[in-house]
């Protein structure tokens, strides 16, 4: 996400790194934590993951592009290690 997302930040969000303004587009970084690595294989399933892969592999690519200026994330909607995301404060704080 890292490689695509911050190119496409700089050239589609056109408020990167300030305030939204109306009328603005945000590029919104989706499906944050743990997306790719569903517990079944299939869509919106439980994840089971350690936090040392969760934080090296899956929370790098969403902080560099924050760094970049992205101003909107839209939440995983499954758990990650038995807890949902959108109730996750350490996730998403």
């Amino acid at each position: 996400m890292r490689e695509i997302g911050i190119p496409c930040i700089y050239g589609l969000d056109q408020n990167h790194g300030t305030t939204y303004t109306m009328g603005g587009t945000l590029f919104p970084l989706k499906h944050y934590m743990g997306y790719s690595v569903p517990f079944t294989g299939k869509d919106r399933t439980p994840v089971y993951i350690s936090a040392q892969d969760l934080r090296e592999k899956h929370f790098a690519p969403f902080l560099a592009c924050v760094k970049a200026g992205a101003l909107s994330v839209m939440a995983n909607s499954c758990s990650v290690n038995g807890l949902p995301v959108h109730a996750n404060y350490k996730l998403l704080t």
